[in-house]
């Protein structure tokens, strides 16, 4: 609603922006006007939230087949083991790649700043240890039947990435509380009190089945990483 909360730690602020529905077909873009209420200095962690949203249940954390994500060779018996949900193996007869109800559910809205650049891809914003393990398989684009990541999902990757895009990567490792928060990118100049920025929110990931809301988030980077 462009309103801003401000947290205990007045080195970050958050809005709501749930008059941005999801259209069915289309990408929605809205557009806000977010007028700061202290000054920032870089590097500025810029983070998305949904809440409530439970990737802590057993049955979702575990719908997924980690060997896919590291471009092993797996079994169409281990994919069904697990993957058990059809929906998030296959779309009207067609392979899901990769499958699981992680992989099939991610948040895939996108940010913009009219005045200001937000960085949102790079691959040093995750733990290395971490990124190093997601690869594409040696088929990649050339296996029949199947239905790549980036046809899905194509705010959030391309086909040269693939799995190996860096907000993907984040959100294949689930939060264990009522809510998702991950980081989306970085501003690397400062930014001052009072200071009007232009957010473009292009919405594609539906809420309003699940009561949630989305938030996206302003805050400093401190020795944990931000907030």
């Amino acid at each position: 609603d462009g309103t801003p909360r401000r947290s205990v730690d007045t080195s970050e602020e958050e809005w709501r922006y749930l008059p941005c529905p999801v259209v069915p077909g289309k990408v929605n873009s809205c557009t806000f006007d977010i007028e700061l209420l202290a000054d920032y200095e870089p590097p500025i962690v810029v983070t998305y939230e949904v809440t409530p949203f439970y990737q802590n249940y057993y049955s979702y954390q575990q719908s997924v087949v980690f060997a896919q994500l590291a471009g092993e060779e797996v079994s169409a018996s281990a994919v069904v083991d697990g993957c058990k949900a059809e929906p998030s193996r296959e779309r009207d007869g067609v392979d899901i790649f990769p499958c699981g109800l992680i992989a099939t559910s991610v948040f895939n809205d996108t940010f913009e700043f009219s005045q200001v650049m937000l960085h949102d891809n790079d691959s040093q914003m995750v733990w290395p240890s971490d990124y190093e393990r997601f690869h594409n398989p040696e088929d990649y684009l050339e296996r029949p039947n199947t239905l790549w990541l980036h046809e899905r999902y194509p705010m959030l990757t391309d086909a040269a990435r693939g799995v190996k895009s860096r907000r993907f990567v984040d959100w294949m490792f689930p939060s264990f509380f009522g809510h998702v928060r991950n980081m989306y990118g970085f501003i690397r100049e400062p930014l001052k009190k009072g200071q009007v920025l232009t957010l473009t929110v292009n919405s594609s990931f539906p809420v309003e089945a699940l009561s949630a809301e989305k938030r996206i988030i302003i805050s400093t980077r401190n020795g944990l990483g931000g907030r």
